[in-house]
């Protein structure tokens, strides 16, 4: 896994391994309040994201869908118009936010 400094991670498919995929980004330095987005079905009509912290990814994954889903790890999230005040609560559709 990457170490931690100011990266961006991105994981296609990454749903299943959501709890490995945290213990390891963890384990390498990440702090467990790294922003995180999951993309369903990303530029699609039905695409659907939720938002959250590193420390949530497996909770947020077995919520999320079973849909192709992009994993995003990183401060970038924040950039995002589907990050909120409550990011651990925060799962929208995109057609929902338009």
């Amino acid at each position: 896994m990457p170490q931690a400094g100011g990266k961006t991670v991105a994981i296609y498919m990454g749903l299943a391994q959501a709890p490995r995929i945290t213990r390891d980004l963890i384990d390498a330095g990440h702090a467990d309040d790294t922003p995180v987005a999951l993309i369903e079905n990303g530029t699609r009509p039905d695409q659907k994201v939720s938002t959250g912290l590193l420390a949530d990814l497996p909770r947020l994954a077995l919520q999320h869908g079973s849909g192709p889903t992009l994993l995003i790890i990183g401060t970038v999230v924040r950039l995002s118009r589907y990050w909120g005040d409550a990011p651990e609560t925060a799962a929208i559709s995109a057609l929902a936010a338009e």
